[in-house]
């Protein structure tokens, strides 16, 4: 049952996060998903070290510039941490 909760809040935060107008773009990487990357890039496993993976899960978002409010990046991440609070952070990447 917490898979599906977990599924159907993945889902549900997706679909939120699409209907803004200053979203262009989001993906969902997994915790478990984000390690599997991690690994493709030549890093070391940390398995032998911590029990447990300490990537977190993330959506990664590419913002429509020309939509932003008026505040900015910051009213995005402020509206998107009202919405989502367990965001523990928010990074504009410029490179993405």
């Amino acid at each position: 049952m917490l898979a599906k909760n977990y599924s159907m809040r993945v889902a549900e935060d997706s679909t939120w996060l699409t209907q803004l107008p200053y979203i262009n773009s989001v993906e969902f990487v997994s915790k478990e998903e984000a390690k599997k990357i991690y690994l493709a890039d030549d890093n070391q496993d940390w398995a032998g070290v911590l029990e447990t993976n300490p990537l977190p899960d993330a959506f990664f978002v590419t913002i429509r510039s020309v939509k932003l409010p008026a505040e900015g990046i910051e009213a995005v991440e402020a509206e998107i941490k009202a919405h989502m609070p367990v965001s523990d952070f928010i990074v504009a990447d410029p490179s993405r």
